[in-house]
This record gives C-alpha cells, structure tokens and sequence, in this order.
C-alpha cells in the first residue's frame, strides 16, 4: 500500500473518532475541528516515523499534546479584565440565584466526575452530555454494544455510591 493511500485511508477511519476526543476537551466545534486538523497534518509531517501498527495510539497522544498546547496557549493569552460595567452588574444580580445554582450544580457534576477514570469521564461526557446511543459509542470505542452498556452500568454504580456516601456525609 502506498503512502499516500495509507494516510487517506487512516485519516477517514479516525477522523471522527480524533475529532470527537478533541472536541470533549475544548470549548467549540470550530476549535476542536482546528486541533483535529494540526493533529492529522502532523500525522502526514511525520507518518515515515509512525508504526502503522499502532497509529491510533500515536493520534490519541498527539490529540492530548495538541489539546494541553491549546489550553497552555489559551490561558497566556487570556485577558484578566476585571472591570466590569453597571449595567452588567444589575443583570447579573437579577440572574445570580439561576446563576449560582448552575455553577452549584456545575461544581457538585464537576466534583462527581473527578473519582471516575479518565476514561469513565469520556464515557460519561459521550453518553449523557454528547447523547451518544450505545451503538455509536460501539462503534467509536470498537467494542460490542454490550460491552459499553456495561462499562456505564459499572460507572453509573460507581456514581451512586459516591453519591450515596456524599448524602449521608450531610446527613440526607
């Protein structure tokens, strides 16, 4: 097979799959279609030193590079402004109790996720935030349907008793 070929064909069979990874770490579907991008054309800078064997590995790790270089960019440019006008301060009074809600419960979702594996947190993200079916994630993670609805059954058990611990921590 040629190379030219073999970058074609690597790239239509984990376009999506790199696509999505990205797009889990990252804000916009326009960002994670750039981090994508640099993650492929990467790919045809250095595919002489890639095993073909294990190319899904190597777009994962670069994937994670490209995404930590992003984020490590995005804050040393991040501007720290904090004047804030009058008039945004009278609406974000009136939608502060919606507000703190959401980041409450933003907070508590955020601190729920980090006793997950990195790879629950993906599963996670995929199934109830993206509304992934359990074929598509199949398909995505190459594995048996079955497979993956026990993998969020085992996750959802380990929520649970998370939570339950948490409740009865405050006395609920």
């Amino acid at each position: 097979m040629t190379d030219h070929r073999w970058l074609g064909e690597t790239t239509e069979r984990y376009y999506k799959e790199i696509y999505c990874y990205c797009r889990r770490h990252v804000n916009t579907d326009d960002t994670a279609y750039e981090l994508t991008q640099t993650v492929f054309l990467r790919l045809c800078e250095n595919y002489r030193a890639v095993e073909r064997a294990s190319v899904r590995a190597w777009l994962y790790r670069v994937a994670k590079n490209v995404c930590a270089d992003h984020y490590r960019q995005t804050y040393r440019t991040q501007e720290w402004n904090t004047d804030i006008p009058v008039d945004e301060c009278e609406d974000a009074l009136v939608r502060s109790d919606a507000a703190i809600a959401q980041i409450e419960f933003s907070d508590a979702l955020a601190e729920l996720l980090a006793h997950l594996t990195e790879s629950e947190r993906e599963l996670f993200c995929d199934r109830y935030q993206r509304g992934l079916s359990y074929e598509e994630l199949a398909e995505q993670m190459q594995m048996h349907p079955a497979a993956v609805r026990k993998r969020c059954s085992r996750m959802q058990k380990k929520l649970m008793k998370y939570i339950r611990l948490l409740l009865s921590i405050f006395g609920f």
